[in-house]
């Protein structure tokens, strides 16, 4: 699953869910784990954030 998220106030905490919270634009991201997210899901994620217009994709 991945969650469109904006931070409205303050700034990113840690918590029992999130242990280090970061916001990376798509040409700055850390080394992925790939057993968890494949590059193609991220590339597919993004063009789905430049058309908010598209239907959830299901796999």
């Amino acid at each position: 699953l991945f969650f469109l998220c904006e931070l409205v106030g303050g700034a990113p905490a840690s918590s029992h869910e999130t242990a280090s919270p970061t916001f990376f634009s798509e040409d700055e991201l850390p080394p992925l784990s790939l057993s968890r997210t494949t590059p193609s899901q991220l590339a597919r994620l993004f063009e789905h954030l430049r058309h908010p217009e598209w239907p959830a994709d299901f796999d």
